[in-house]
C-alpha cells in the first residue's frame, strides 16, 4: 500500500485541502492518506486559531474512512515537531507499506533547508502539488532530489488561501467562500480569527 502524509496548519482547513487529497487518490498517488495537523504554525502571523481548533476543524472535513485518516501525531508531542519525525512514527506503524510526502512546488526549493532532508528522502517519495505541469526531472534537480523519487500533482490551481479566509474575518466579513459549511458553523460558534 503506498500512503500519503498531507500535513499543514491547516488554519482553517479549506477546500484546496479536501482537493489535494481528493486528485492525490483520484490520480493514483497514494492509496491512503494520512492528514497531519502541525501543532504549532511559526511561519503565520495575524488570528490564528489554537491547536485544538485547527485539528477539530480538520476532523470536520477529513472524517476517517478506507482512505484516510486524521492523524494527531504532531499534537500529541505538543511542540514544534519535525516532519522526518512523522514519517519514521508512521514507518514504524506501517512497516510494510510505501510513503509519499506531499510538497508543495514553492517549498520544494527550500527544501535542503528542512530538517534532515536526507532523512525524510530515505523513508518517502515526494507527490509535489505545482500550480502547472512543468518539468518534473527539472524541479526535483534544482532541489537536489532524484527525480525518481518525485511524483507530480500539476495543474493543481485552486486559489483559496488560509490567509486571505482569516483577513476575511479579521475585517468583519461573513464569507464562508472556499470553506466547508461544518467550518463555517465552527467558526462562527467558537468567534475564531476576529479581529
Amino acid at each position: 500500500m503506498i500512503r500519503a502524509v498531507f500535513g499543514g496548519t491547516f488554519d482553517p482547513v479549506h477546500s484546496g485541502h479536501r482537493l489535494i487529497v481528493q486528485a492525490i487518490l483520484a490520480e493514483g498517488l497514494a492509496d491512503f492518506i494520512h492528514v497531519v495537523p502541525a501543532w504549532l504554525s511559526p511561519h503565520k502571523t495575524g488570528f490564528s486559531a489554537s491547536p485544538e481548533h485547527r485539528l477539530n476543524m480538520v476532523q470536520l472535513v477529513f472524517r476517517a474512512g478506507d482512505d484516510r485518516v486524521v492523524e494527531t501525531l504532531e499534537m500529541d508531542r505538543a511542540s514544534p515537531g519535525f516532519t522526518v519525525e512523522t514519517l519514521s512514527e508512521l514507518r514504524a506503524r506501517y512497516r510494510e507499506d510505501r510513503f509519499r510526502l506531499v510538497v508543495g512546488a514553492d517549498n520544494l526549493a527550500a527544501f535542503g533547508d528542512w530538517h534532515a532532508p536526507e532523512r525524510i528522502l530515505e523513508q518517502a517519495d515526494l507527490i509535489i502539488l505545482a500550480r502547472q505541469s512543468g518539468d518534473l526531472s527539472e524541479m526535483c534537480k534544482q532541489a537536489g532530489i532524484a527525480s525518481a523519487s518525485c511524483h507530480l500533482l500539476g495543474d493543481f490551481d485552486e486559489r483559496v488561501s488560509a490567509t486571505e479566509i482569516r483577513a476575511r474575518f479579521a475585517a468583519g466579513e461573513e464569507s464562508g467562500s472556499g470553506l466547508d459549511p461544518a467550518v463555517l458553523a465552527y467558526i462562527h460558534d467558537h468567534g475564531l480569527y476576529r479581529g
